[in-house]
């Protein structure tokens, strides 16, 4: 690559200069696994938090119990990586236990932190806290809500929503799109989660799906036999989808051309027109910069006079859509922070974008907390959802 500044460069060899720069980071693992290291520190002092409040009040009656929770927490790592390498039944079957383990975890060590809070006031004051009842208590409701938390995530439910867009052609008006974002096929869900997905949407009478990226975890599957179901589907314009980060951790063109040999429609950086309605897409990769984001934005030859519809996996960089006369943007990659705690961190971090439909200036977005989930199979204060939104005209 020469010396010249980005403005000088093509759109397409921003695109290659983009892409080469991803590549690049991959050859660099130390970077993976210096993360790896980190969150598996992380993991072991949870786990010792969690053992060693638990001994301290509850004395040694569940050690077995505790040392399994500590063997599947600090596992989680390893086999993550290990499936992100090989298609291997025996992993993909140690794996979900492993990430059940980390959400059990999170509340385990949260219910910790709140037993030695309560001993510090007690101390404070002086009061004589029964501590063995309320540590019982803690650990107990902890594990309730994994349990709650897990059967929540199975339970995929419908969101309806009204989206007035301005200069709707009439053939759209009263019309519904799905859209659904996250699946993350690969260790926890397959081709049996993708057909209940897609015989939900042949009973919501829309017209369109829109499919808003991470349909793969990126983990080392059959991509083929993952998406297969998605032939099944039976809606009057089809399906459209654009790549979230997790289809691009490993060479995405063999999971697009599974995607694409379902029938489903894959927006390559493009724009298309369904009844005067423009629809388009730009894969997550292209929307990380923002020079490149913006020639990307540029090359789709959005016409004004009509609504578009943007699929783009996350919702930042609103800026750049909104300049380039999109109306609304469809995004999922939040999971709405998927379960609480982290809710609130993925609210400081995306706002009120995180979820739901929101205005930013002209434009509308629209946020799906996603259908499937990452890491443990939880769900605590979101919803496993499929979005079904009813396009009205605007006054």
């Amino acid at each position: 690559m020469s010396d010249r500044s980005v403005k000088e460069l093509s759109p397409d060899e921003l695109i290659e200069a983009e892409r080469a720069a991803r590549h690049r980071t991959r050859r660099f693992p130390r970077q993976t696994l210096f993360f790896a290291g980190v969150v598996l520190a992380v993991l072991f002092l949870a786990s010792a938090l969690v053992a060693g409040t638990w001994i301290y009040f509850l004395g040694r009656s569940g050690a077995p119990w505790l040392a399994l929770l500590f063997v599947l927490a600090l596992a989680f790592v390893p086999l993550s990586l290990a499936t992100y390498r090989r298609d291997s039944a025996w992993l993909h079957l140690a794996y979900r236990p492993a990430a059940i383990g980390i959400g059990v975890l999170n509340y385990t060590a949260i219910a910790a932190l709140a037993c030695w809070s309560i001993a510090l006031v007690g101390f404070l004051t002086r009061t004589d806290w029964p501590m063995r009842s309320i540590a019982t208590a803690l650990f107990a409701a902890a594990v309730i809500v994994s349990l709650a938390g897990l059967v929540h995530a199975a339970w995929l439910r419908i969101t309806h929503v009204t989206v007035a867009l301005k200069k709707l052609p009439r053939e759209w008006h009263g019309r519904k799109v799905a859209i659904v974002s996250d699946l993350h096929l690969g260790n926890l869900r397959r081709a049996r989660f993708v057909q209940r997905l897609v015989r939900k949407l042949n009973t919501l009478g829309v017209d369109a799906v829109l499919i808003a990226g991470d349909m793969f975890d990126g983990t080392a599957i059959d991509p083929d036999d993952a998406v297969a179901p998605w032939r099944e589907l039976r809606v009057r314009h089809g399906a459209f989808f654009v790549t979230g980060n997790h289809d691009e951790f490993s060479d995405s063109a063999r999971f697009l051309h599974a995607i694409a040999n379902t029938g489903v429609r894959v927006l390559n950086n493009e724009r298309v027109v369904v009844e005067r309605l423009q629809i388009a897409g730009v894969h997550d990769g292209e929307t990380h910069r923002s020079s490149i984001y913006r020639e990307m934005l540029a090359q789709l030859k959005i016409d004004s006079e009509r609504p578009c519809i943007l699929l783009a996996h996350q919702p930042t960089r609103l800026t750049l859509p909104e300049h380039a006369g999109v109306s609304l943007v469809v995004s999922g990659h939040t999971h709405g922070g998927q379960f609480w705690p982290w809710t609130h961190i993925a609210r400081r971090v995306h706002g009120s974008f995180v979820y739901g439909l929101n205005e930013f200036g002209r434009m509308q977005v629209l946020t799906s907390s996603g259908a499937g989930s990452w890491g443990p199979p939880f769900r605590v204060g979101t919803r496993a959802e499929i979005v079904v939104a009813k396009l009205v005209r605007a006054a």
